[in-house]
């Protein structure tokens, strides 16, 4: 019996990972907010507060089962005595706090498609960070991408400010976060099981703080408690929603060349545009905010194509 093709396996993977960070994860803090109490979800950020709490706490639980389960914990250890290491994934736990807590607001305040269009712009931020910080060179294409995606937010901005609607943070929080986050994630030589336990480990201690005092402190009542077992057990569960899409992300990586995983990342934010818009009707504020979102989609075409020659001369 012949064994799988590694390459077909990998894009398997790969598309299971950003497929879950597509529909699945999205979908699961809609059905959090379908299932607790309306008096916990009418409050966008302290409930997504909630849920970013319980996401490392649940999530620190899980990948120490999975160190166990893959005997990682020699690994985890050296990652802690390593203090240089120790300092670059503290300020990733940071960076990946902003990029969740704003994703899970966006969701729950039912501008889904505005946090698509973030990570839309995060490969394009994350060349920018090349240029400017590694000195990496781009072709002319990549240069395009670039400009056209910062006329894109500019006008995004402009139109806000004209307007008075409300500035693109979102967008710009998610892709200047997670762009910096793959930045310092770089030079970070551990695999994501033991880097996401490092991560969440952390922050686990302000995560647990804020269950015990948020409530309180918001007099919000806590989800947890006052949500039922639906609640609760739905809250638990974003422990292996977090860590699942990053063994698969893994599992393809060791199988797939660099240019098809960086294809495949465009698959999550067209997802998650398309869940906002097409299932539950989200809409920007003012219509003339798509040309701005024109701009962003036409750099990320520009972008793909640039990246479909590149593996093509390569190939070659």
């Amino acid at each position: 019996m012949t064994s799988a093709n590694p390459t077909r396996v990998g894009l398997w993977f790969g598309l299971a990972a950003y497929g879950w960070w597509a529909f699945v994860f999205p979908l699961h803090v809609k059905a959090l907010g379908a299932v607790a109490p309306a008096a916990i979800t009418a409050e966008p950020v302290a409930w997504s507060l909630e849920i970013l709490a319980h996401r490392i706490v649940w999530s620190l639980l899980f990948c120490l089962m999975l160190c166990w389960r893959r005997q990682s914990f020699g690994q985890l250890k050296a990652t802690l005595r390593d203090r240089t290491a120790l300092r670059r994934l503290m300020l990733a736990a940071v960076l990946v706090t902003v990029n969740w807590s704003v994703f899970i607001v966006a969701v729950a305040r039912g501008e889904m498609y505005r946090a698509g269009i973030g990570y839309f712009v995060t490969p394009v931020v994350q060349i920018a960070l090349g240029t400017l910080l590694l000195g990496e060179r781009l072709r002319r294409a990549q240069w395009c991408a670039v400009g056209l995606a910062g006329i894109g937010m500019a006008v995004l901005l402009g139109i806000a400010v004209v307007l008075g609607g409300e500035l693109p943070w979102i967008e710009a929080a998610l892709a200047i976060s997670f762009g910096f986050y793959g930045l310092v994630r770089k030079g970070v030589k551990v695999g994501p099981v033991v880097g996401l336990t490092v991560e969440t480990g952390v922050l686990t201690p302000i995560a647990i703080a804020w269950l015990l005092l948020g409530p309180g402190l918001l007099a919000v009542p806590p989800a947890f408690v006052e949500g039922g077992a639906a609640t609760a057990s739905m809250l638990a569960l974003t422990g292996i929603s977090t860590a699942v899409p990053l063994l698969c992300f893994a599992a393809a990586a060791a199988r797939l060349p660099l240019s098809t995983i960086g294809f495949l990342q465009f698959t999550a934010p067209t997802g998650q545009v398309l869940l906002g818009v097409l299932v539950y009707g989200e809409r920007p504020a003012d219509p003339s905010l798509w040309f701005g979102y024109a701009l962003i989609w036409l750099a990320v075409l520009v972008l793909a194509v640039d990246m479909l020659r590149a593996r093509m001369r390569n190939g070659r």
